[in-house]
């Protein structure tokens, strides 16, 4: 890669950063899934840093464990709603949306969507995470 491109690729990871839209994933196979999550045999989660003076909302959609993850941040009244809704249609499976030390969890049967959301202030990080249980 150039200098010129290096330069370019630097430059619009920065504007991300600072825009605070970038969400980082973590691994399932790098530590356990948060106790909330129950007895889950497949789990993910990201990160989702924004800066409190941006009204940007983020939205994301996965297809993951077989089913499909919905996750973002938008701003609100009561500060930033950290959100995450993960549908399965064949197992049991959960979200958590987790925001200030604090996380809802829902769980869920085949076929409907579990559905996490937390508000805190708008400086927080947002954890979302999805889980299915499968059968072993």
């Amino acid at each position: 890669m150039s200098s010129f491109g290096r330069t370019m690729a630097i430059f619009g990871a920065s504007v991300a950063v600072a825009a605070g839209i970038l969400a980082s994933p973590a691994s399932a196979a790098t530590f356990p899934p948060p106790p909330e999550m129950g007895d889950v045999s497949e789990w993910g989660m990201v990160e989702i840093t924004a800066d409190a003076s941006s009204p940007v909302t983020t939205q994301t959609t996965k297809d993951v464990g077989g089913g499909s993850w919905t996750y973002g941040t938008e701003i609100v009244a009561g500060g930033k709603r950290c959100y995450s809704y993960y549908f399965h249609g064949t197992y049991l499976h959960r979200a958590t949306a987790e925001i200030a030390g604090g996380s809802h969890t829902a769980g869920a049967n085949p076929g409907v969507t579990a559905k996490a959301s937390k508000t805190a202030g708008a400086a927080w990080t947002c954890y979302a995470y999805w889980g299915v249980t499968k059968p072993k």
